[in-house]
């Protein structure tokens, strides 16, 4: 309904328009004035339509970031730590690169969300202290309030995505300059070799009273071994730390199987 009323708008704005056009030529003596009077009205409708569905596209864009940023600060962050990872505190000495974030992030001030390739939740926040642009950027990483960081090399790669994009949407800033500076740095995007031992699955088999075959789920780029067995509505899940294994709940499993208990 909104579109229609800009639409019949256009149109009677057009007649005018082109009414008026056309008593301002025919006075010239120019001849088919007349013809431009007819055109008008559907053009200056067409315009209005087109207009009316760009703003409103571009309005509910808004209305949606501006909601998943309300979704993200009132139910995740509640749940989080803010760790800082990166600061400037004299961004207004490359005035060009402030404006460029500014611009950017579309706020002289306040944080900018945004999730990484690894799902890690992330936020600029810049500062204005009085200069009319950001002064000061701070970048933080949101983790699980009571777990620990997530594995560093995912962190420094994300930072280092982000350096890239600062790089990418700077005036004055190259981003190969950048890719050199990270590439000196070695910033390690994996699990560093020979930090982590993967351990062989075959002392288990033709274990007594351990007669499941095991399983694996890649977690964070790591293999992790489990065993699954039973059927029911109620899941119990079992976990043990170092040096134990699952060998620990070879007799709970089975009981819980029987009571209709799917048992991990």
């Amino acid at each position: 309904m909104r579109r229609a009323g800009l639409a019949l708008m256009g149109a009677i704005a057009g007649v005018g328009g082109g009414v008026w056009q056309a008593l301002g030529l025919g006075r010239h003596g120019v001849s088919g004035a007349w013809g431009g009077a007819v055109v008008n009205p559907p053009a200056w409708a067409v315009g209005w339509v087109v207009t009316s569905y760009v703003i409103t596209a571009i309005v509910e864009e808004n209305e949606r970031l501006a909601a998943e940023r309300a979704e993200i600060e009132a139910e995740e962050l509640a749940l989080m730590r803010a760790d800082p990872l990166l600061w400037e505190q004299e961004l207004d000495v490359r005035p060009e690169v402030a404006r460029s974030l500014e611009t950017a992030t579309g706020r002289r001030r306040g944080r900018r969300y945004w999730r990484s390739r690894h799902g890690h939740l992330y936020a600029l926040e810049l500062a204005d202290r009085g200069s009319g642009a950001p002064a000061l950027a701070t970048v933080f990483g949101f983790w699980d309030r009571y777990e620990p960081r997530p594995p560093e090399h995912e962190i420094d790669a994300d930072l280092a995505d982000f350096c890239l994009w600062v790089a990418e949407v700077s005036e004055g800033m190259e981003v190969e300059d950048v890719r050199r500076v990270l590439d000196h740095a070695s910033i390690v995007s994996s699990w560093p070799e020979g930090s982590v031992r993967r351990c062989d699955w075959e002392p288990l088999a033709g274990l007594p009273g351990y007669p499941w075959d095991p399983h694996s789920v890649e977690v964070e780029g790591l293999r992790m071994a489990y065993v699954e067995t039973g059927s029911g509505l109620e899941t119990m899940l079992m976990l043990h730390g170092e040096p134990t294994s699952g060998y620990l709940y070879r007799r709970m499993v089975p009981s819980l199987a029987e009571d209709e208990c799917n048992a991990v």
